[in-house]
């Protein structure tokens, strides 16, 4: 819900060139709102309101 553009575009941009670690937080909690998101090279999928612990719990994951 950016106002000049999606972040579903942002992270299809940014996946074409780089290989950055992705992790959308977002206010929608659809299912297929998530399977686009990770399908546009989203490595995760975190829903609004956040939990702080999940969030870093999430990324030390992916570091792993």
């Amino acid at each position: 819900m950016l106002p000049d553009t999606s972040g579903l575009n942002i992270c299809k941009n940014i996946r074409t060139k780089y290989k950055y670690l992705i992790i959308m937080l977002i206010a929608k909690t659809a299912d297929q709102d998530k399977i686009i998101s990770l399908t546009y090279g989203a490595d995760d999928y975190i829903t609004k309101p956040l939990n702080h612990l999940e969030v870093m719990a999430r990324v030390k994951a992916q570091f792993r």
